[in-house]
């Protein structure tokens, strides 16, 4: 398990605190998991690195697991939304033209998020949108707006 932050690990798994881009690993896996990371490497220009590194850490016949938004639909409008409101912020990005010349298969999957009230979804928001506490506090009614706006009920 790798993460640039501490994080508790219950199991006997092996844990790594650093950064995916710089960590030497001096091994190959069976699995990689890459679950909702792609944004961070966007942002930092190391998007194409991670990815080819994730490969070189394969084994032969190993499997890459990618979990990420495709920002569609309701996501599409609230990114271009948070485009006019925040100066800057993030958001799950990967680039699915890394996997030209590969043989994958693409499983869809939907989670939704869904709160008792536009409230404590407009909190939910800034897991969405990377964004300082600052400025999403200053933007929070804006956002409120946006979502009481477009949304029937808290969830989408």
């Amino acid at each position: 398990l790798i993460d640039i932050e501490e994080f508790e690990n219950k199991d006997k798994s092996k844990k790594i605190k650093g950064n995916w881009e710089e960590i030497n690993l001096n091994e190959k896996f069976d699995i990689i998991i890459a679950s909702h990371v792609w944004g961070h490497f966007h942002y930092s220009k190391t998007l194409e690195h991670a990815f080819k590194k994730t490969l070189d850490n394969l084994e032969k016949e190993g499997k890459v697991i990618l979990c990420y938004n495709v920002n569609n639909d309701f996501l599409k409008n609230l990114i271009s939304f948070s485009k006019r409101i925040f100066d800057k912020f993030q958001y799950d990005y990967f680039d699915e033209s890394l996997l030209n010349n590969l043989k994958y298969k693409q499983e869809e999957f939907t989670v939704r998020l869904k709160e008792k009230d536009f409230d404590k979804l407009t909190e939910l928001i800034q897991v969405l949108i990377i964004v300082s506490d600052k400025e999403f506090e200053s933007r929070k009614d804006k956002i409120k707006y946006f979502l009481t706006s477009n949304l029937e009920k808290p969830e989408f």
